[in-house]
């Protein structure tokens, strides 16, 4: 399977311990700081959002990551100021109902002009409810948590709209650090070595 440009996937404790290359995620330049990502699927956020309230669902756990990548200044502003808005928008989306409410409560317009009205508040205030995911998920590199691969301990992390530079950076500092793992001197109490 060719993977996509854009794509990479990376052990959970690659990312955990900042062992990428520094090349920026999103621009493919030299990294100059990092960011923390969290990393989950649409079902594990809302199963971590339950959890963060006190809610427990039998049997389920979330598979939620978090970890730094490696970003240059410019884009890290970007990713905050994109991450600011997002973060304000339900506010002004619950701010925007409310006061749709009020303004269809105090007019004395006929029953249906206030319940057009008052739908298209109401739809208003859904979009900028979903706004948010959608403005990070296009900007933003994020990526899926995957469950570990049959004999292994550790989970996998798809990063999704990553650069191509990062992708190839990423995938040579993988083989070195295979390389040397395979180049390393076995102790005689291993079971490698017996």
């Amino acid at each position: 399977m060719i993977g996509r440009p854009d794509r990479v996937r990376i052990w959970e404790p690659q990312i955990a311990a900042k062992d990428l290359p520094p090349i920026c995620a999103m621009t493919g330049r030299a990294a100059e700081t990092s960011h923390v990502f969290v990393f989950a699927g649409p079902l594990d956020w809302l199963v971590a959002g339950l959890l963060s309230i006190g809610i427990r669902l039998p049997g389920l756990k979330p598979r939620v990551a978090r970890g730094q990548l490696p970003l240059t200044s410019s884009s890290k502003q970007t990713i905050t100021m994109v991450e600011t808005i997002a973060r304000s928008l339900p506010t002004l989306a619950i701010l925007l109902e409310v006061c749709g409410i009020a303004l269809a409560r105090s007019t004395s317009d006929t029953d249906l002009s206030a319940l057009v009205r008052t739908l298209i508040i109401l739809g208003a205030a859904v979009a900028l409810l979903c706004l948010p995911a959608l403005a990070l998920s296009e900007v933003v590199p994020h990526g899926r948590v995957l469950d570990a691969p049959p004999g292994y301990c550790d989970r996998l992390i798809e990063l999704h709209r990553v650069h191509p530079s990062f992708v190839a950076a990423v995938k040579d500092h993988q083989l070195a650090r295979a390389a040397q793992l395979a180049s390393a001197p076995q102790h005689p109490d291993s079971p490698a070595s017996q």
